[in-house]
């Protein structure tokens, strides 16, 4: 991993000489754009995926090996969906939602932070993602790392905590009668998952893979 003396990953490292840290776990949420759902309606069930256009992830490098499993929500497996457009980033996915081109699966900031997208089939849940803080052995007890891993766990404390107050606003709009505005759906949700993952600065929680 000496190409760089920590990293973030998507999945546990197998090296043995790796400490990690469990940052967060995500989930991904199914979205469109208001334009595209008004125009191709919203599907109530997986199976009427096949009527929609699904946006994946391109099969080179993709950023977790489950990616694409919307490509099969509601399918037996290996009889995947084709879809309208494959890219190999998630800002790409982005762009493409908003351009009304046709329905993806995003992960939890990405929902979080932008408001305009629509969740559908909110009962459908696709595969969680673990997030790993990691760094060499060598440098358990270096002072930048520990700099930079307090200020990681910081920041998803202070996004936690702005999510939680969104859930909050959420709730009193339901008690007074108003429905959610697009992207506000189960922030506090994200926001368990976040504090689970937050822990105290110092060494507790990291260890060398087994």
């Amino acid at each position: 991993m000496r190409e760089a003396d920590v990293a973030i990953r998507m999945h546990p490292p197998k090296q043995p000489d790796l400490v990690q840290r469990h940052l967060m776990t995500m989930q991904w949420h199914i979205c469109a754009s208001p334009a595209y759902l008004k125009k191709q309606g919203v599907p109530q069930r997986p199976e009427e995926l096949d009527a929609h256009k699904l946006i994946l992830f391109g099969q080179h490098h993709p950023p977790v090996a489950e990616a694409n499993w919307l490509a099969e929500a509601g399918r037996r497996p290996g009889n995947p969906r084709r879809a309208v457009l494959e890219v190999n980033s998630m800002q790409a996915i982005l762009l493409a939602l908003h351009s009304g081109l046709g329905i993806a699966a995003v992960p939890d900031y990405a929902v979080t932070e932008d408001p305009e997208l629509v969740r559908i089939l909110t009962d459908l849940k696709g595969p969680k993602i673990d997030v790993y803080f990691v760094y060499p052995e060598e440098l358990r007890n270096s002072k930048r790392v520990a700099v930079f891993r307090d200020f990681l766990l910081a920041r998803l404390a202070a996004i936690g905590m702005g999510i939680a107050e969104d859930a909050g606003r959420r709730s009193a709009q339901l008690a007074q009668g108003e429905a959610p505005k697009a992207g506000e759906t189960d922030p506090g949700l994200t926001y368990a998952r976040v504090a689970r993952a937050v822990r105290p600065s110092d060494d507790e929680g990291e260890r060398n893979p087994r």
